[in-house]
């Protein structure tokens, strides 16, 4: 696979706030078919998901310091015109909003995409 990018770690700022933070997780490219896993410990725990999420408040600021949000998703090439798969992922709420968009595309048709994201919620105070 060429021009991929399939795994994030990284931070997403938060602050001692009780403003609520969403998540919000978008599959595909069209036509595709995905299954995730989504978990925050204490918090958030999504199990064999299929397809996207819409915008969840997943819980305040303030709450989400030091936790971790662990995304493994895997979308297999369903569809007959593109081999095209994506995972965008949306937090809103924090410090910024943030969408982090990763992609593959498939040899052939029928492959399967695994992607995994670690997004940690730091306060950079």
């Amino acid at each position: 696979m060429k021009d991929k990018r399939t795994a994030l770690d990284t931070l997403y700022f938060v602050n001692e706030s009780n403003k609520k933070v969403s998540l919000e997780i978008i599959t595909g490219g069209l036509g595709q078919t995905s299954t995730f896993d989504a978990k925050i410990e204490g918090i958030l725990d999504i199990k064999k998901a299929n397809g996207s999420i819409p915008q969840t408040i997943i819980s305040d600021n303030k709450t989400l310091i030091g936790k971790i949000l662990i995304i493994s998703c895997t979308i297999t090439d369903t569809s007959r015109d593109t081999n095209y798969t994506e995972l965008r992922i949306r937090l809103n709420g924090g410090i910024m909003f943030i969408e982090y968009p990763l992609f593959a595309n498939v040899e052939n048709e029928g492959d399967t995409v695994d992607y995994r994201c670690v997004i940690r919620f730091f306060n950079p105070k």
